[in-house]
């Protein structure tokens, strides 16, 4: 809620967008630790999913730091629509209801941080809120910089 008040109110800042990546990372680690505590058995049959996402996420963000020496703060679309399939797939193992929801999260999740590894490939110099790879036009785009 709070990014898109920001962004009502021309109130983006590239400091919010660090701290709301910080956050995101912050709850699905949260996220994932209760879940293995609430759900360990429906999520270990399943664990190379999650390992595909998390793994995905950590090479997302070493090549971003590496790149511009910065956590990748982009917020592309597809991250955004995957952290729907992600609340819909705790609410299925919450109600003990068939487990694909889990599979199509962590996808959605390995597929935008797919995206984020692109976008700092073809970004020159760090920058927030990369809506998408293909918004990338040469070098320069509406985000803010540090």
């Amino acid at each position: 809620v709070d990014g898109k008040i920001a962004v009502r109110y021309h109130l983006q800042t590239s400091l919010g967008a660090r701290l709301d990546s910080f956050a995101d990372a912050t709850l699905y680690v949260c996220v994932l630790l209760g879940g293995l505590a609430l759900w360990h058995a429906p999520l270990l049959e399943h664990w190379l999913w999650l390992v595909a996402a998390i793994g995905s996420y950590i090479v997302a963000t070493v090549v971003g730091f590496l790149k511009f020496r910065q956590w990748p703060s982009y917020h592309p679309r597809p991250a955004k629509a995957s952290s729907l399939f992600v609340m819909v797939a705790i609410g299925c193992l919450a109600w003990e209801l068939p487990a694909w929801p889990l599979k199509l999260a962590a996808a959605s999740v390995t597929l935008a941080n797919l995206e984020s590894i692109a976008i700092s490939f073809r970004l020159r110099e760090w920058q927030t809120d990369v809506i998408s790879v293909l918004a990338i036009q040469n070098g320069t785009l509406p985000g803010k910089k540090s």
